[in-house]
């Protein structure tokens, strides 16, 4: 009976995550763009990339989202990248710069700009809600964040809901091409488990027992004894590692190109948000919590 509620849910939960993003790809190409669903569009030495490539220039002429959350988009782009706006304003120009990068790596900065965006949008009606006026820029929705406790902020920057976070990397595995989820019907696992959050797997070292690590060494009575210390604590030995690296995975970008693709992760992930609220708005369905999905995620079916 287990397995058989677990295949109804994970059923359940992909029909909603469809319906999400079909509504974010909706409102997108009813701007008159489309969703990269090809890396191969954005190589290094390609002609010209898809007409109906999002581009900041072209978003700021737009109605999609509000000259708030598009100034908050392109402004957090332009500092991240360098350089001011103007390299997201245009198509890359000759000379053209050629970006290699990790697949895995190259996916979880597209769900990272994703999350941004979605957390621009949230911010948006975290102000409406509390009668804070915003203007043509995002200057009021930044004073306001900077007055939000730090709990607050990262509720805001996670997608809330499991549905449309699973549709989201969903779209985001299908695109840069990870390894699926080997099982088809869980329904609490992400559907590519790489873009699974990972911070809790780290191990992290107190600040007081940093600086050995850096230290001069010392007498074969201290090393013995700071030895013993970091094993006690998890640390493995230091014996030679005889395991090889595996190859590299790399997908090529043209990097004025690979820009764009992050840009339109940030609206997408603004647009995902208002997908949410037309849900539950307009047709009274509670959407399932991400947050509960995930702290049940690796357990057996309830």
């Amino acid at each position: 009976m287990r397995r058989i509620r677990a295949v109804r849910e994970a059923e359940r939960g992909q029909v909603i995550s469809d319906i999400l993003y079909l509504e974010s790809a909706r409102r997108l190409q009813s701007a008159g763009y489309q969703l990269l669903n090809n890396l191969a569009l954005l190589r290094p030495a390609i002609s010209q990339p898809p007409e109906d490539f999002l581009s900041a220039k072209s978003l700021g002429q737009s109605q999609l989202l509000s000259p708030a959350v598009i100034d908050a988009i392109v402004s957090y782009m332009a500092s991240t990248f360098g350089g001011g706006d103007a390299a997201l304003m245009n198509v890359a120009s000759p000379p053209q710069t050629p970006l290699s990068v990790d697949r895995v790596q190259a996916a979880r900065l597209y769900a990272g700009l994703l999350e941004f965006g979605y957390f621009a949008a949230a911010l948006e009606a975290e102000c409406f809600r509390n009668g804070v006026q915003i203007g043509q820029d995002s200057s009021e929705m930044i004073a306001y964040a900077d007055q939000l406790p730090q709990d607050q902020l990262r509720l805001l920057c996670a997608v809330r809901s499991a549905d449309g976070w699973w549709g989201a990397v969903r779209h985001i595995g299908t695109v840069f091409g990870l390894k699926p989820n080997e099982d088809p019907f869980d329904s609490f696992g992400l559907p590519y488990p790489d873009l699974s959050v990972t911070i809790s797997q780290i191990m992290m070292e107190p600040a007081a027992n940093m600086w050995e690590h850096f230290s001069a060494p010392g007498s074969s009575a201290q090393l013995a004894a700071k030895a013993a210390d970091k094993a006690a604590r998890g640390w493995s030995g230091d014996g030679p590692d005889t395991s090889s690296l595996p190859d590299a995975d790399l997908v090529s970008f043209e990097f004025g190109l690979f820009q764009r693709l992050l840009l339109e992760a940030a609206v997408f992930g603004s647009l995902l948000l208002g997908a949410e609220q037309h849900i539950e708005q307009h047709y009274g369905y509670k959407l399932s919590s991400r947050r509960d999905r995930e702290q049940h995620a690796g357990k057996p079916p309830m």
